[in-house]
């Protein structure tokens, strides 16, 4: 049975990511060996499913369409808060989200309770709306990091994607499975 890796998420507006994008490259310049995320593939993470049967995806799809709907049909208000890390030592480098975050909570505990019904493991951690910026072989000096002008940034997130993520030596390849609210 084919499996596929997948997860739910909310895209970036373009600007918001092409500014991204010009941070990390120049972040990229004075801390290299880093994994930087590449602008297609910024995102903030509602819920990850893992290695799924592909029923399974296909019924995760359908069965979170409703309630993504009618969720996203009033989009949240989001801001770009400050940057931090995860991990001891440091591995992710992540930027933080701010403003009607409780919404992003509500949508990623509607869709814990539908990936439990299809039986998949409980999220293990707790959610933190975040995006994430690179991963690191070892703990990054923050002084070295470009300053961050994001905090603030503001945009209104109306449209979630079920996504697929096909692991490559370059990096996760994404692709849309179902694309719900407003694109």
């Amino acid at each position: 049975m084919k499996l596929l890796r997948c997860f739910f998420c909310l895209p970036l507006p373009a600007d918001l990511a092409a500014a991204l994008e010009a941070w990390i490259e120049r972040a990229r310049v004075v801390v290299p060996g880093a994994r930087w995320v590449s602008r297609a593939n910024l995102h903030v993470t509602l819920r990850f499913c893992g290695e799924i049967p592909q029923p399974v995806a296909h019924r995760l799809s359908f069965g979170a369409e409703a309630a993504l709907e009618r969720e996203l049909s009033e989009p949240p208000a989001l801001r770009m808060g400050g940057w931090g890390t995860f991990g001891h030592p440091p591995k992710v480098l992540w930027g933080g989200l701010e403003g009607e975050t409780h919404r992003l909570a509500h949508l990623n505990a509607l869709l814990e309770d539908l990936c439990r019904s299809e039986g998949l493991e409980p999220e293990r951690r707790r959610f933190s709306p975040h995006l994430t910026l690179a991963r690191f072989p070892f703990p990054p000096e923050a002084s070295k990091l470009p300053p961050w002008s994001f905090s603030g940034r503001e945009w209104h997130a109306g449209t979630a994607i079920f996504m697929s993520s096909c692991l490559t030596p370059a990096g996760p390849r994404y692709t849309p499975l179902k694309i719900y609210g407003k694109n």
